[in-house]
């Protein structure tokens, strides 16, 4: 990504949606990897995704989507996304299309990656719960700097 700003993030963001529970954990290992457990699932449409069945990461590719809706339907769920460093990545990222595997579903922008993502992959976070909330924080943003402000947007969504 050429700058990091909101504009840039939203057009050209490589993305893993995840939980302030989840996001604990892979900052306590350092590592995104497939869940096979020991993550608890944002919804039970995390376990019928096809790069789930592909034993990958789920990841939300702006640059190669025209359409952010499926992105900010899971960023709803979640309050929290991690921006990922594509340059570092790109050469383990599937469309989970081109498979030959058809079990499974292919959400709109969702590309599956073969690979550990490392913490030094992380450029930072997004939080918020839809397009009007969105707040990005920096990849030094303490854990919880990031759950205040998961919360805070848990918070106005109710009310």
């Amino acid at each position: 990504m050429a700058k990091f700003n909101l504009e840039t993030v939203l057009s050209e963001g490589l993305f893993h949606c995840t939980s302030i529970a989840n996001l604990r954990l892979i900052l306590e290992t350092g590592v995104i990897e497939p869940n096979t457990g020991q993550f608890s699932y944002n919804q039970a449409l995390s376990r019928e995704s096809r790069c789930h069945k592909l034993k990958s990461i789920s990841l939300f590719d702006m640059k190669d989507s025209a359409d952010p809706c499926h992105f900010f339907q899971w960023l709803a769920i979640t309050n929290l996304a991690i921006i990922l460093n594509r340059e570092g990545l790109s050469s383990h990222i599937l469309d989970p299309r081109c498979d030959k595997i058809t079990k499974g579903i292919v959400l709109r922008g969702e590309v599956c990656c073969f690979s550990t993502i490392l913490k030094s992959n992380f450029l930072g976070y997004l939080v918020g719960h839809n397009s009007k909330t969105l707040k990005l924080l920096d990849a030094r943003t303490p854990l919880e700097e990031i759950a205040a402000c998961c919360f805070a947007g848990v918070k106005n969504k109710s009310g």
